[in-house]
């Protein structure tokens, strides 16, 4: 892949995560492809199309950062509904009790005021898988 091609992809990505939506990769297969690439890795083909996901996911794992002067934050790995893993940070007030298996919904925004819009995760309602 030369470097304007990754380039091109991932300007693409960021693109969508300003216009507010999570954007991955499907090839014709139907294979999931995220982070973005030019080829699926599942087939091989170099046909994808950019599709959005609709925020739903799962966690498949979870660890609580707890830095010195600051609040703690858990980092996050989700199986999002169309077929792909990805990490996030699970933010809500009550991030320490998530388990494995809970439910969560992805929602693109910033972390502090000012900063770059990214795929953050909050806990839904009966969360437990």
């Amino acid at each position: 892949m030369s470097l304007a091609q990754e380039r091109s992809l991932d300007a693409t990505y960021r693109r969508r995560l300003t216009e507010g939506t999570l954007a991955f990769q499907r090839c014709g297969d139907g294979h999931a492809v995220f982070p973005p690439r030019p080829v699926c890795p599942t087939c091989g083909t170099r046909e994808l199309a950019w599709t959005e996901s609709a925020g739903d996911a799962t966690i498949y794992s979870a660890t609580t950062i707890s830095p010195r002067d600051q609040d703690p934050y858990t980092v996050v790995i989700l199986d999002v509904a169309e077929g792909f893993r990805m990490m996030s940070r699970l933010d809500d007030s009550d991030a320490t009790t998530a388990a494995i298996g809970d439910a969560v919904r992805l929602e693109v925004r910033p972390i502090a005021a000012g900063g770059d819009p990214l795929p953050l995760a909050s806990l839904t309602t009966g969360a437990t898988a």
